[in-house]
């Protein structure tokens, strides 16, 4: 099982390395579990495999005649990170784990997304140095990055020059825009681009906290799934405190340019 950013929880078939167009494959993605139930699939089966489009692997499906024993289904019942309970989306053809930040997989992940070029664009700070960070204690929480000094690193062995350079390039993250900041959270369904029509709007994630879902789903882009989501992720405590505090005490939020209304109420006619 792997364990999104969102808790989303993907099946991933193991198989015995096999030469397929080109390359060997030993991995194979399964969306969700009901496409892997569609397609026939059990643990044990001996498999066809190909690669979609030339490129992607895909189970075709199994060779039932090859079964010489009974073959268990797949199940869902816990996140295979932190042990919590997985449940089914309500809605759609998905599980997720219910531990949210507090689940090490998603964790992880949040870190990555915050730290990644789109985002905050946190030189240094890759899937290796995030690993070792959170798995010592260093961090635990995006709030925690702007806590870090030169003698925490080097305490859990980060040498000197590479701590430094960490070091300096989250300070040169700190000055960014409040759209880059809304898009580094990772709420699900936030974009670049509807990070960016969200900072024409407010200023601030206490406002966007405060928005109902209405309101936010009258902004141009954005619908009532992408409002709720919104909704949902800052009305929770852990976030809501996390974020705030960055906002308020460790960036330097660069203000956009506002729209100019020289040109309202003119008509223009573009020739050539």
């Amino acid at each position: 099982m792997q364990v999104g950013r969102t808790g989303k929880l993907t099946p991933v078939a193991r198989l015995t390395p096999v030469f397929v167009g080109g390359a060997t494959v030993s991995n194979v993605t399964l969306h969700n579990v009901f496409d892997l139930r569609n397609r026939g699939v059990r643990i044990g089966d001996r498999i066809i495999v190909r690669r979609a489009g030339d490129v992607i692997p895909e189970i075709v499906g199994p060779i039932k005649t090859m079964r010489t024993e009974y073959l268990p289904n797949f199940r869902i019942h816990t996140c295979p990170e932190c042990g919590s309970k997985a449940v089914r989306v309500k809605g759609e053809r998905e599980y997720r784990c219910v531990n949210s930040i507090g689940c090490p997989a998603q964790a992880k992940r949040a870190i990555q997304h915050y730290a990644s070029k789109l985002a905050m664009a946190i030189d240094g700070m890759g899937d290796v140095m995030i690993d070792k960070l959170y798995d010592t204690k260093t961090i635990r929480w995006l709030y925690d990055i702007y806590t870090l000094d030169k003698q925490k690193l080097l305490a859990i062995g980060i040498g000197e020059k590479t701590a430094q350079n960490l070091l300096d390039s989250i300070e040169a993250s700190k000055d960014v825009t409040f759209a880059k900041f809304i898009y580094s959270l990772g709420i699900p369904g936030v974009g670049e681009a509807t990070a960016k029509t969200l900072s024409q709007h407010y200023d601030h994630v206490f406002q966007m906290a405060a928005a109902s879902v209405d309101e936010l789903s009258a902004i141009p882009d954005i619908g009532p799934v992408t409002a709720k989501s919104i909704r949902e992720f800052l009305q929770s405590p852990v976030n809501i405190g996390q974020v705030s505090a960055i906002q308020k005490y460790c960036l330097r939020i660069k203000s956009p340019p506002r729209r100019s209304d020289q040109f309202k109420g003119k008509t223009f006619v573009i020739t050539g």
